[in-house]
């Protein structure tokens, strides 16, 4: 039987000093690359619990979700000799913050980067896939 887990997560955007945008990633300590993420505490909204643990994960706390464009995915992976079925919304941010300060308690890295870059950085398929939509709002293509 698989145990359902839920995330929120902001897929954070910044423009760089040549005016492009860039795009918030980090490394887990497991090693793969995505967008911050987390669990809700009781009584949040999937707002408020990707704002929280975009804060709590980045250290910025000057972000501004748009809560009107969201995506999700959805994966399965095993731990603990149990199977878990992931599910994650994530929200586009903006913010003009580019100073990290990572929680090494879950995350070992972090990279503003550009779109070709984060494509090849991203671990899995769907987050590639998300970046991928990401790319055509904020691009306007």
């Amino acid at each position: 039987m698989k145990i359902n887990d839920f995330s929120y997560g902001i897929i954070a955007i910044r423009k760089s000093t040549s005016n492009n945008w860039l795009f918030l990633l980090v490394q887990h300590n497991e090693g793969h690359w995505g967008f911050p993420k987390g669990h809700k505490d009781k009584k949040e909204s999937d707002e408020e619990t990707a704002l929280r643990e975009f804060q709590e994960e980045t250290g910025i706390n000057e972000v501004v979700i748009f809560s009107y464009l969201f995506w999700e995915e959805e994966y399965d992976f095993e731990k603990n000799k149990k199977i878990f079925h992931k599910k994650v919304k994530y929200f586009l941010g903006k913010t003009d913050i580019e100073k990290v300060r990572i929680q090494t308690k879950e995350l070992k890295n972090y990279k503003w980067t550009n779109y070709k870059e984060a494509l090849k950085l991203l671990t899995y398929s769907q987050s590639r896939d998300i970046l991928r939509q990401v790319k055509k709002i904020i691009y306007q293509e």
